[in-house]
């Protein structure tokens, strides 16, 4: 159950049964509300028929003619929804019963990758791999693909062994084995950083998700009819990123930052935060000391062992820069 859940009202402490609004108001549940919401909360955007819902939140019997838990509904929404009359989360499912819908998580636009995230969308009911060298942008295709609401489950570094351990526990509460979890699952499924795992998920991924599903991964992993392949950005397609980004840099240091980003997204990122912080002439300066940077270590590389790669690239007086900087909150 989780101990607290965003809401477009405020945040409700499942624990207390309390829910704060932004303004600092508290807003009171009675312990059936909370149990009830905490309920459909740990099962988001799954149907849940009503004699399931009054056998386990209340534990009666399935056969039980009550109205019971249309009235807790109703006073829930009265105290958690921003306009009870059209409800965001607590949505009624006629003929079955109700399904809690979480807040929509703000999601970021991916720029210069239109033509991506159309394919892998279009793709994403029958399965799709997406694959392209460590930061291409393979994972925020994926996740732009599947929208709001998707499972996503990082699996950088996971051993085979506990693949399935790690998809269990991203996905919703549920009884039965993961197989059929996820052939009951509503809500897309994005598995990231899937390099070496297409046989332990070729059995998992066998069955028809009814929302489809995305794994992205450094290789091909042979499990999907469909593959979607991402290259870096084309210079002219990454100096249009730079421009939109940083308006104010001259056209010649965009080239320059261009040439040091080599295409990927993920370098472009840090390479504009810098820009934000530094004149174009240090960034530019320091970059040309750091540009024999080290291989990865396998396609299976984690982040620790990147962070650990990248740091022991350091000279004696920025690791100890680094060093310090590293206990300053």
């Amino acid at each position: 159950m989780p101990r607290s859940l965003l809401l477009r009202r405020g945040t409700v402490d499942l624990v207390r049964g309390v829910l704060e609004t932004p303004d600092g108001d508290l807003v009171r549940l009675t312990s059936t509300e909370r149990a009830l919401l905490a309920h459909l909360a740990s099962r988001p955007a799954v149907d849940l028929p009503r004699e399931d819902l009054l056998q386990e939140v209340w534990g009666y019997r399935r056969d039980v003619a009550t109205r019971a838990l249309d009235t807790a509904v109703k006073t829930l929404r009265r105290k958690v929804e921003v306009d009870s009359h059209a409800p965001d989360h607590v949505l009624t499912v006629y003929g079955v019963g109700y399904r809690f819908v979480p807040l929509a998580r703000p999601t970021r636009r991916v720029v210069g990758r239109g033509e991506e995230v159309r394919s892998v969308a279009a793709a994403l009911a029958g399965g799709v791999e997406v694959v392209g060298m460590p930061g291409v942008g393979a994972a925020e295709i994926a996740r732009a693909a599947a929208g709001d609401g998707a499972v996503v489950v990082d699996l950088h570094g996971v051993p085979e062994s506990r693949v399935e351990g790690a998809i269990t526990s991203a996905l919703p509460e549920g009884d039965g084995a993961l197989v059929g979890r996820l052939a009951r699952l509503r809500a897309p499924l994005v598995l990231e950083g899937c390099a070496g795992l297409g046989p332990v998920l070729a059995g998992l991924l066998a069955c028809e998700l009814p929302a489809g599903w995305i794994a992205t991964s450094t290789s091909p992993l042979g499990i999907a009819s469909s593959v979607v392949v991402v290259e870096p950005f084309t210079p002219d397609v990454a100096a249009a990123v730079f421009a939109e980004r940083l308006p104010e840099l001259e056209s010649q240091t965009i080239g320059s930052l261009v040439a040091l980003g080599g295409g990927l997204p993920a370098a472009i990122d840090l390479l504009v935060g810098w820009a934000r912080l530094l004149p174009p002439s240090v960034v530019l300066g320091r970059l040309d000391d750091l540009v024999a940077v080290a291989p990865p270590s396998g396609p299976r590389e984690g982040l620790a062992q990147t962070l650990a790669r990248s740091v022991a690239l350091l000279d004696a007086d920025a690791s100890a820069l680094l060093g310090m900087l590293a206990g300053v909150e």
